[in-house]
């Protein structure tokens, strides 16, 4: 009996699906690696797996953002990087304040939370707790996976248009320099829109995936709530993007020390 005991013990310590929360750098990011590569390999049977409600996920889901936080950032630092200074001029700086730093975070945590109210308002199921787990868990992977690759796609079309564009996550982007409007030109930047109308309808997707399996409503329903919430979202950005310039002034010295480092 004690043996069997022991065994039953074990084998609930070792689930795969329960990831330990007490890891270190290296584990978590092994554990984000790993998670990341089986989400974008399968991503619909991956968000109907995941059990929002799971003991310790919500916590794991936050280790994950704050992991897909660092790394956006670095790849949107490493970005600018690349852009000449006499191309962005003094924009560089109101760049690294407002959109990288505080504004498209706090701006998708803000989605959530009109996600969440849009699917109850529909009768959906789920606990704001819940709705978090789920939304924090794709988002991590997400944000930091269509970033680089608009990053990439920027960079190639750039090049070969002769201009500078610049990626503010999740799937925006800057313009510092006029092409010419050749047929050439108009050709790759067509091919370039037609791959970010791509990734932003792959992100819409996984959205509404990650609502339809937590809230359990039906897909219109849930496309509602993801539609309303959009709207809502475009309605109070220009304020969120002016909170977010004053917030980072309060915690600037905590931050610049950890972006001049990157």
């Amino acid at each position: 009996m004690s043996s069997g005991h022991g065994e039953s013990s074990r084998s609930a310590r070792q689930n795969p699906d329960e990831p330990p929360l007490n890891m270190g750098i290296l584990d978590t990011a092994a554990s984000f690696g790993k998670e990341a590569w089986r989400f974008f390999r399968s991503p619909r049977i991956s968000i109907a797996e995941f059990d929002a409600q799971g003991k310790g996920q919500g916590k794991l889901s936050l280790i994950y953002m704050a992991f897909a936080f660092i790394l956006t950032s670095a790849f949107v630092l490493i970005e600018l990087r690349l852009i000449p200074e006499t191309v962005t001029g003094s924009s560089t700086r109101a760049i690294k304040k407002d959109e990288l730093i505080f504004t498209y975070w706090i701006l998708i945590l803000l989605f959530v939370a009109f996600l969440h109210a849009g699917c109850r308002l529909l009768s959906g199921r789920a606990t704001l707790r819940a709705t978090f787990t789920a939304s924090l868990r794709i988002y991590a992977f997400l944000v930091p996976g269509t970033t680089l690759l608009m990053i990439f796609l920027s960079q190639l079309v750039a090049s070969a248009i002769s201009t500078y564009w610049l990626v503010i996550p999740p799937l925006g982007v800057v313009g510092f320099k006029p092409f010419v409007p050749t047929t050439g030109n108009l050709l790759i930047v067509a091919g370039f829109v037609t791959a970010y109308f791509y990734l932003a309808l792959f992100f819409l997707m996984c959205t509404v995936w990650a609502l339809h399996a937590t809230h359990k409503l039906s897909y219109l329903r849930t496309c509602l709530a993801a539609a309303a919430s959009i709207g809502a979202l475009l309605l109070v950005k220009p304020f969120v993007i002016g909170a977010g310039r004053r917030l980072y002034e309060v915690f600037e010295p905590l931050i610049t020390p950890f972006l001049g480092g990157l």
